[in-house]
């Protein structure tokens, strides 16, 4: 059996029949023991780098993924728009579909790493401070650009697509052409313009086209200022991802307090050969980074969410 084992053993001799009295220590463990004690240990630096690492990056990693998402949505819904515009034939919208890939490519996961998304296999070794600070910077300029397109596409688009429906001149053509150019003029751009200034240009080109139209009377009446809007799409897969790994990390928290309490309440803190249950709850407790011995008696369930980062609200 292992433990520690106090006694005494007495020594006598015939000259000396009453003997000497000397007090022992004795340790009892074997070599498996504490090879299963190091397994322990082992177990508990895993566990604490699986929640104080690898979680806590998939979770910072996700929610800096969300506007991402949330922007690839925006992207989709406004090809399908662009494809459902009813436009005259001979109009060319190769450049809303290819400012709309540029800005998809942009949002690849590969792209958006070497921007400062942190990478889903986590390094031992910290990055550089600015990187996040970089990504985020990226994921604003595609932003820019998806508004520019919202507008060209939702309000242009769309409203030059409504009048032309609506319109039986058959000399209406040039104006409408004239129309879009001065829309789609908007994305040629190699940096994004402002948002308002955009929203006045299409505005314009609008106006413009309802007075040519209204004057040849080929504008019939009707709410011809009908705009399709986007159902922005969450990002549900990342948002429930993000929920369990939470959950996950509070779970944690919970295993860890209760076994820190179980040290405190259920076992007794008198020494012993390695090898009694006792042992193998410090080896785990001391793995998965709480505080060991008399510093254990004092751990309160903020101090232990402390130790491994986890801020509770």
């Amino acid at each position: 059996m292992p433990g520690q084992f106090e006694g005494s053993v007495t020594l006598a001799s015939d000259e000396k029949p009453e003997g000497d009295k000397i007090n022992m220590n004795v340790w009892v463990t074997s070599l498996w023991r504490q090879a299963a004690g190091v397994c322990v240990i082992l177990a508990g630096v895993c566990v604490n780098l699986l929640v104080t690492v690898f979680v806590r990056n998939r979770i910072s990693r996700n929610q800096l993924l969300r506007p991402a998402a949330v922007l690839n949505s925006s992207l989709d819904r406004l090809i399908e728009v662009t494809k459902q515009v009813n436009l005259p034939s001979n109009v060319d919208k190769s450049p809303v579909f290819n400012k709309i890939s540029d800005q998809r490519k942009a949002l690849d996961y590969t792209v958006l790493e070497d921007q400062g998304l942190p990478p889903a296999a986590v390094s031992p070794w910290p990055a550089s401070a600015d990187t996040v600070d970089n990504y985020r910077r990226h994921v604003q300029t595609v932003s820019n650009w998806v508004g520019v397109l919202e507008v060209v596409v939702l309000d242009g688009l769309v409203g030059v697509g409504d009048r032309w429906s609506r319109a039986s001149n058959a000399g209406k053509a040039k104006e409408l052409n004239d129309a879009l150019d001065q829309i789609l003029v908007l994305i040629a751009f190699s940096v994004a313009p402002p948002l308002d200034a955009v929203r006045k240009s299409v505005s314009e080109a609008l106006d413009k086209l309802d007075k040519l139209l209204l004057t040849n009377e080929a504008l019939l009446e009707g709410d011809h200022e009908q705009r399709i809007r986007p159902t922005r799409k969450s990002a549900e897969e990342l948002r429930v991802e993000t929920a369990i790994l939470s959950h996950v990390g509070w779970l944690f928290l919970i295993v860890a307090t209760t076994l820190a309490g179980a040290y405190v309440l259920v076992f007794s803190t008198s020494a012993a050969g390695f090898g009694t249950p006792l042992d193998y709850l410090l080896c785990l407790a001391w793995g998965i980074g709480l505080p060991a011995a008399g510093q254990l008696t004092q751990a309160t369930t903020s101090t232990v969410a402390s130790n491994f980062g986890i801020v509770k609200v």
